[in-house]
């Protein structure tokens, strides 16, 4: 089984019918734009115009219909590649649990995704990166110190 990301390209909504119109296509799908400011450093974009997808209509009784279905990707897919796309990336509760011991511990960041990728087997067989942690650390210490909740007020 192949897998590849998910992006949402276009969701409508009818108010006369009640009817909901969304499409799921490939990550890659679209026409690549250069967003590099420096011309002598162009970025790489990751858009190939892929046309895999999936229309679905959905009606006010929540019964939803799938339209059509296009499997054809115009690029190579990657299965070692899943762990980075976005909507492949999970931190599980026991993860979540264990960085935020270490973190209250005093363990630094990079020693406590090493012990994650030890008891995992490898970095590979994790299903999210140092970043994502370096993220969920930061929301929980704003969480612990009530930044978070003066925000909110």
């Amino acid at each position: 089984m192949q897998r590849f990301g998910v992006a949402k390209t276009s969701v409508k909504n009818e108010s006369e019918s009640k009817s909901i119109y969304s499409s799921l296509a490939c990550s890659q799908n679209g026409k690549s734009r250069s967003i590099a400011k420096n011309s002598f450093n162009p970025r790489p974009s990751t858009k190939t115009n892929c046309n895999a997808k999936i229309n679905v209509t959905g009606k006010e009784d929540r019964n939803f219909t799938i339209t059509g279905v296009f499997l054809d990707h115009n690029h190579a897919l990657s299965p070692s590649k899943v762990r980075y796309f976005r909507c492949d990336k999970a931190l599980d509760s026991h993860f979540k649990r264990r960085l935020e011991l270490n973190d209250l511990a005093g363990i630094k960041l990079n020693k406590n995704f090493y012990a994650l990728a030890v008891e995992a087997g490898s970095y590979e067989k994790l299903s999210f990166d140092e970043k994502d942690c370096r993220n969920y650390i930061a929301k929980a210490r704003q969480l612990r110190l009530g930044i978070g909740d003066a925000e909110a007020l």
